[in-house]
C-alpha cells in the first residue's frame, strides 16, 4: 500500500509466502485490508498506519531518550528552527525554544541532538550568531525541570560544522564531531566544568554511540576511541558496509551495528568480538535496494533489540536467540530515525520525520485484549471445535478482562 499524497511513501508491506491472493478489497471505516486465500479471508487493520498524524512539514531532527519518557525534535520555523521536548505518555509539549535564528539555513545548520544514556540530560548543538560571526553553540537541558543547565559556545561554526554529537553518563561529558575541509576533530566538554577537556583527533563519523559507562565511543566510520586517552583504533563494525545505526545496551555489554543492507551486527561491549548477526530489515527491498537500518535500541534488560528501518520497517529481535519476535510492528511507513522502549518493556516508540512519535504496544496482555476486541470476544464453542479440536475449549478473552 502506498500513500499517493505524500509522493508513493509505502506505508504496508506484507510477504504474501504461498498466499494465492484474490478479492482484494478495502473498507475505508475502520480502514481494513482484505483479501482471499482459498477459502480464507485474511484481514490487515491498517488504522494505526493511516490515521490523520502525517505532519506536511517534517522534523528536521528527533531522538527520543533512552528510557522511553521523552521525545525531542527539531522543526524549520521561520529563519531558526523550533526545538520541543514531548511526553511519549501523553504526547503533551513539555518545553519549546527557539534555535539559531540565521540568514540562510542548509543541512550543516541543522541542529544536533543527543540525550545522556540516562535520559537525564538533552544536549543541544545549534548553529548561532553572535558579533557578525557564526559560532557553535553547546546547550544542556535538564530534561526533569526542562530548563538549561548549561551553555558552551565555541568559535568555528562556519568552516567546522557539528556533524554528530554524544552524551556521556549524567550528562557531564559532551562529545561533538566536527568537520573541517580535509578532517575531523571530535571535541570532549566537560559540561559541569564548562570547558573543553580533551580532543579525539580522526575520529570522524555522523553516527555516534557512546557506553553507558562513557569509557568508550563509536563511529559509524568504522572506528572507536577511548575518550580520555583519544586512542582511536579502526575496526569494520559492519563487513565493509556502511554504518547507519549504532546502540549499546544498557549494561554496555553488547553493542548493535545497523547498515546500509539493513543488516545489524552484534558486538560485545568492547567492540573486540563480534557475538552474532541478524538479517533485521534485509528482507523488505524494493525494486532492488534494501531498506537500511535507521534506528536500533535494546530493552531494559538488554534482552529485546529494536530495529527501525529508513522505510518504516519495525521488528523486535531476541537478542540471545538472534531470532525475529513475531511479525513487523504497525508504522505509518516514514522513515524510523530514533526508536525506544519504555522502562516497563511494554510499549516500543518510534520517530519519524511526518509522525514525529508512534507508540506500539508489545505486551502480551496488551496483544491478548486488542485480538479479542477484533474478534468480538473470541471464538465461541462451535468455533473452537472446528479451530481447536485437541484442546478443550476455553475463554481466552474472559480471562483478558
Amino acid at each position: 500500500m502506498w500513500r499517493l499524497a505524500t509522493g508513493g511513501t509505502q506505508v504496508f508491506r506484507r510477504p504474501l509466502s504461498k498466499d494465492e491472493a484474490t478479492g482484494l478489497t478495502w473498507d475505508p471505516e475502520p480502514r481494513l485490508l482484505r483479501y482471499l486465500d482459498g477459502a480464507t479471508v485474511h484481514t490487515f487493520d491498517l488504522a494505526d498506519r493511516l490515521a490523520p498524524r502525517w505532519q506536511g512539514t517534517p522534523a528536521d531532527a528527533g531522538v527520543l531518550s533512552p528510557d522511553g519518557a521523552t521525545l525531542a525534535t527539531v522543526t524549520r520555523s521561520g529563519n531558526g528552527y523550533r526545538l520541543e521536548l514531548r511526553s511519549t505518555r501523553t504526547g503533551d509539549v513539555l518545553a519549546r525554544a527557539t534555535l539559531g535564528a540565521l540568514p540562510s539555513m542548509s543541512d550543516e545548520n541543522v541542529p544536533r541532538l543527543a540525550f545522556s544514556p540516562d535520559s537525564g540530560t538533552l544536549a543541544v548543538a545549534d548553529t548561532v550568531s553572535s558579533n557578525g560571526s557564526l559560532r557553535l553553540r553547546s546547550t544542556m537541558w535538564d530534561v526533569r525541570t526542562r530548563r538549561v543547565r548549561a551553555a558552551l559556545v565555541t568559535s568555528g561554526a562556519a568552516d567546522r560544522p557539528a556533524v554528530a554529537l554524544a552524551l556521556g553518563p549524567d550528562g557531564r561529558m559532551l562529545l561533538v564531531v566536527r568537520a573541517t575541509a580535509d578532517s575531523y576533530t571530535t571535541e570532549v566538554w566537560d559540561t559541569r566544568e564548562h570547558r573543553r577537556s580533551g580532543t579525539v583527533r580522526g575520529l570522524s563519523g555522523e553516527e555516534l554511540a557512546v557506553r553507558p559507562d562513557g569509557g568508550l565511543l563509536v563511529s559509524s566510520d568504522d572506528q572507536y576511541a577511548d575518550p580520555g586517552s583519544g586512542k582511536v583504533t579502526g575496526r569494520a563494525l559492519a563487513d565493509g558496509r556502511q554504518v547507519t545505526a549504532l546502540a549499546f545496551s544498557p549494561d554496555g555489554s553488547r553493542l548493535a551495528v545497523g547498515d546500509s543492507t539493513g543488516h545489524v551486527t552484534l558486538w560485545d561491549g568492547e567492540v573486540r568480538h563480534r557475538t552474532g548477526a541478524l538479517t533485521g530489515t534485509s528482507d523488505t527491498a524494493t525494486q532492488g535496494e534494501p531498506e537500511a537500518v535507521g534506528a536500533l535500541a535494546f530493552s531494559s534488560d538488554g534482552g529485546t533489540l529494536a530495529v527501525g528501518g529508513t522505510r518504516g520497517t519495525l521488528r523486535l529481535w531476541d537478542v540471545e536467540g538472534q531470532q525475529l519476535l513475531g511479525t513487523d510492528l504497525p508504522t505509518s511507513g516514514d522513515e524510523i530515525r530514533s526508536v525506544a522502549f519504555a522502562e516497563d518493556g511494554g510499549t516500543v516508540y518510534a520517530g519519524s520525520p511526518h509522525v514525529p512519535l508512534q507508540r506500539l504496544p508489545i505486551a502480551p496482555d496488551q496483544a491478548v485484549r486488542t485480538i479479542c476486541g477484533r474478534t468480538g470476544g473470541g471464538l465461541t464453542e462451535a468455533q473452537w471445535r472446528t479451530y481447536v479440536p485437541d484442546a478443550p475449549y476455553e475463554n481466552v478473552c474472559a480471562k483478558s478482562g
